[in-house]
């Protein structure tokens, strides 16, 4: 599509007039409703309705919108579709029914061929985006006090990073300065000691006695200067902190009005806030440079709006195809069809299973993913694709995958499937989601299992197993509950890790006694802390101690406090720092409500542990202890972490963790998130997150 740049004067000449209207609707009745015919003819859109009645400050919006599109010659469904949203929300924008957000006014005049950054705004963007500020304001001024609050902030931030700058070229003119005045003073020493008397001795001494004096003189206005360079640089540092909590205050509060409109406004709010998500993904995908990515997520996003937007699915699934099939490399083409097939069998069962056998050449697991994904809609052809997998872990895995998928459907057909896998841990693991569904035969399917859990090859996976039957035996059959428990911690005493890594057994073996004190500790609790005393590494008895300090019922509460202490004890006594950062930010995590304050002190010290050395793994670690109990504070640390992996890696978990508290803070974590292609996906499980809300 040519860019419409001779339609750009058509706006340009009417954007000053609309802001004069505007301004002179404010002085007659400030934020005053506007109604039909008062506008002049000539700004209506065409094949549009009239803009509704509202603040004038929205009307002269919506009308500026309307002429671009006007330029632009398109029609709403085909601006809709370039702007990544759905024609009804766009058509919203239009009549002033709703204002959009930055991002979207941005879009539209980069569809135009004009320059338009939003941390940088400049000629007609930049008027434009003060029509839309007005129109925020009018509508919804709680956003508009953030978009006023970020743009302060990314002000002081500039001003920060520009005092910065000027401090080190003060400190790097100071120092010369410095060096200059001490040789010159120590030249008049040598020419005082070692000169004759004389007129030319004494104009040398005054010459360098005034150059000594000019240049004391320069110190002490560079020294004056950089004081109070560094004195702004503090101020400016305290506003912006203070700014920093006036937009979390109001990014709480909008995000609990906004809590308030999805909970009167019902499911169709729900259903409509998760879409949009889903737009918004679409629109970062759409940024994504490497193609496989962005096949992956636009088909991903695809998926979901397979029932609410079944038009625009499809045309992303082929574009998303389309993408995959441009790929030149033949192994990176087979790659990426395999990453969409999954999404795309919810749509297209035979074209999903087409690509995936294509691609199972060089990985198998993608014919699994496509059995799940059409496994509740056709359960017998998504068996048929498991069972002809070749690789054998791959096919007991995704038979395993379907049969845990059966177990509430269909608990009988779920059975037969996993009777048909062979002896092991994926058996095991599947036969015990069975064991719930009938309590009346629980017991009976327990023995069943723990047969299964004798064959299981890695001991530390029997371990867990062994530990898991015990406590599900220990109400019908404790003696055998008891002999289990014991095994289990006869083997986890036997585990060599041979040459994995240095002290790789006591890891292994800690890890091992992890598993059987959560199973054991509301068994016997006496019993699960001598075992977690047992365990030989720091960091690992300092978490296994305080599991059962956690799991201890109220009653005991002096024993749980005793425990968590000298959990604590022990996470000081850790050599690493980094380790020992993450040993406290764990026993602060496990700490109950009531013991806030000392929670509070332990995630203080374990981020300033972090921040000391600059460990960017033990900053993420804390920002996902501090998920629940503080996200604000989980925020600041993970703004810490420079590494934009690990950062994002932190921003994942926080997020994935709030999605059962809070959707709005995920939604907000999820926003933080970089690069595009992880943003996108945060917002597709956001959205889900919303969907699921719906469904409730």
């Amino acid at each position: 599509m040519p860019t419409p740049l001779h339609f750009l004067h058509h706006w340009r000449q009417h954007l000053a007039a609309d802001r004069e209207d505007a301004a002179k609707e404010r002085r007659r009745g400030g934020c005053r409703g506007v109604a039909e015919g008062q506008l002049p003819e000539r700004r209506r859109g065409r094949g549009l309705g009239p803009v509704k009645q509202g603040p004038v400050e929205v009307s002269a919006f919506a009308q500026h919108l309307r002429r671009l599109q006007e330029g632009l010659g398109l029609s709403q469904e085909d601006l809709a579709r370039e702007l990544s949203v759905s024609a009804s929300t766009l058509s919203r924008y239009l009549s002033g029914e709703r204002v959009p957000d930055r991002e979207i006014l941005r879009d539209i005049y980069v569809l135009c061929g004009e320059p338009a950054d939003l941390k940088n705004p400049s000629g007609t963007f930049a008027q434009a985006l003060e029509l839309l500020f007005d129109a925020k304001r009018c509508k919804e001024p709680l956003v508009h006090r953030v978009w006023v609050g970020e743009l302060f902030q990314q002000k002081l931030r500039n001003q920060i990073d520009a005092l910065l700058l000027k401090v080190k070229e003060l400190e790097a003119e100071l120092e010369e300065e410095k060096g200059l005045r001490v040789n010159l003073e120590n030249e008049l020493r040598e020419v005082r000691a070692h000169s004759e008397e004389g007129a030319s001795c004494r104009a040398r001494l005054e010459g360098l006695e005034e150059e000594r004096d000019a240049a004391v003189r320069r110190v002490a206005e560079l020294e004056n200067a950089l004081r109070q360079h560094q004195s702004v640089l503090v101020l400016l540092k305290e506003d912006s902190d203070h700014a920093d909590a006036a937009l979390e205050r109001t990014y709480a509060e909008l995000a609990v009005v906004q809590g308030r409109e999805v909970e009167n406004s019902g499911r169709i709010e729900h259903k409509q806030h998760a879409m949009n998500l889903l737009y918004e993904a679409e629109r970062q995908a759409r940024t994504i440079e490497n193609p496989r990515a962005r096949s992956k997520i636009l088909a991903t996003i695809a998926g979901e709006l397979i029932g609410d937007d079944p038009i625009r699915s499809a045309h992303m699934f082929d574009e998303a195809e389309g993408i995959a099939r441009s790929i030149e490399e033949r192994d990176d083409k087979e790659r990426t069809l395999a990453d969409i097939a999954p999404a795309l069998a919810r749509a297209s069962p035979d074209r999903a299973e087409f690509i995936a056998r294509t691609a199972a050449r060089w990985d198998q697991k993608v014919l699994a993913d496509v059995a799940v994904s059409i496994a509740a809609t056709e359960p017998r052809r998504a068996e048929r694709i498991a069972g002809t997998i070749p690789k054998r872990d791959e096919r007991v895995d995704a038979l395993a995958r379907l049969a845990k998928l059966r177990v509430n459907v269909d608990p009988k057909d779920a059975m037969r499937i996993t009777q048909d896998l062979p002896d092991g841990e994926i058996k095991f693991w599947a036969l015990m989601e069975l064991a719930h569904v009938d309590p009346r035969g629980e017991s009976a399917a327990l023995y069943q299992v723990e047969k299964i859990a004798w064959s299981i090859a890695d001991e530390s996976q029997k371990v867990k197993a062994l530990a898991r039957v015990a406590r599900q035996l220990f109400v019908t059959d404790p003696t055998r509950s008891t002999f289990l428990f014991k095994e289990a911690e006869r083997l986890s005493q036997k585990i060599i890790a041979g040459n994995i890594f240095v002290d790789g057994t006591d890891i292994m073996r800690g890890f091992a006694a992890l598993d059987i004190v959560g199973d054991l500790t509301a068994i016997d609790a006496e019993w699960a802390e001598r075992i977690a005393r047992s365990v030989a590494d720091d960091v690992l008895r300092s978490r296994a101690l305080a599991d059962v300090a956690r799991n201890l019922p109220p009653s005991r509460f002096p024993q749980a406090m005793s425990l968590f202490s000298e959990a604590e004890r022990i996470a000081r006594s850790v050599a690493d720092d980094a380790l020992r950062s993450q040993a406290l930010a764990d026993v602060a995590r496990n700490l109950p409500p009531s013991q806030s304050s000392q929670a509070i002190s332990l995630f203080s010290e374990a981020e300033n542990i972090a921040r000391s050395i600059a460990d960017d793994r033990s900053l993420a670690h804390i920002s996902e202890a501090l998920a629940v109990a503080d996200s604000d504070w989980a925020k600041r640390v993970t703004d810490l972490i420079g590494s934009e992996f690990h950062r994002t890696e932190a921003l994942a978990q926080v997020t994935r963790t709030l999605l059962t508290i809070s959707l709005d803070r995920a939604e907000h974590f999820a926003r933080r998130a970089t690069p595009a292609s992880a943003q996108a996906e945060l917002l597709v499980d956001v959205s889900r997150g919303w969907n699921d809300l719906n469904s409730y």
